[in-house]
């Protein structure tokens, strides 16, 4: 039998505020718009919503650059917002490498990325950033036990756009996983002719990820999650977005 997977976009008709009840939120667009959730369905999640919705939303009104974060952001070259230098290297675990107009970070939870994920995209016009979750793992899995109160059991991505050694363009990938599995480990599963596969792992939730921004995109779409549906996984209760960040010492490009 060909296998088929669905990914289905929620729209909201609401701007999402701090202390919204976000699965809530998404649990009751999903009924409206007549594609309710179902148990085993994988809820994909925009970083931004969740920002707003936990509190991660920074005024730039309120940030104040030192003359360090001046001078890294007049380093740069580009024409960055001190303020959003400020919050990038405030958030970042390590300052990983400054080069040809780029400030790459390495964030509290291990990704490497961009100013450490700090974003104006669809945020409030400009005069506020959001900033990444220093666990969303732990964000991810209160989803997944909030939308099991609310009678579905489902596993969580949270996702971001990043992009990736050697190609051009972003991607999203999932930052917080909860409810299933990260990486499909196929070492020692067997190809078309017999082989036993030696280094096989996936990185489905990325995969997930990805497919989802088909459906939320980056702009004005105002479409901040996506159900994905028909993607067999196995329930876990243990999060495991911490699984697809690679240790340093295997690193081979930074």
């Amino acid at each position: 039998m060909v296998k088929e997977v669905r990914v289905i976009g929620i729209k909201l008709e609401k701007f999402i505020s701090e202390n919204d009840d976000l699965p809530l939120l998404l649990f009751e667009a999903a009924v409206k718009q007549g594609t309710p959730m179902m148990d085993n369905d994988i809820i994909a999640i925009t970083h931004t919503a969740v920002a707003k919705a936990e509190g991660l939303k920074i005024p730039l009104s309120q940030v104040n650059p030192t003359h360090k974060e001046k001078a890294i952001a007049l380093l740069l070259r580009r024409e960055y917002d001190p303020r959003v230098i400020a919050l990038a290297v405030r958030e970042a675990r390590e300052i990983v490498r400054i080069d040809r107009g780029h400030l790459i970070t390495s964030t509290y939870f291990g990704h490497v990325t961009a100013n450490t994920g700090v974003d104006l995209s669809n945020v409030d016009g400009g005069n506020s950033a959001i900033i990444l979750p220093r666990d969303p793992d732990e964000i991810a899995e209160k989803y997944r036990m909030r939308f099991k109160e609310l009678g579905v059991t489902v596993a969580v991505i949270i996702m971001d756009s990043s992009g990736r050694p050697l190609r051009r363009g972003e991607v999203n990938i999932a930052i917080g996983v909860a409810g299933m599995s990260s990486i499909k480990d196929l070492r020692g599963k067997r190809d078309l002719y017999g082989r036993i596969l030696k280094v096989k792992k996936i990185a489905v939730a990325d995969e997930i990820a990805a497919s989802a921004e088909l459906v939320t995109g980056s702009c004005s779409e105002g479409i901040p999650a996506a159900i994905i549906r028909g993607v067999s996984f196995d329930p876990i209760d243990t999060p495991t977005g911490s699984l697809l960040v690679r240790d340093p010492q295997e690193d081979l490009f930074l």
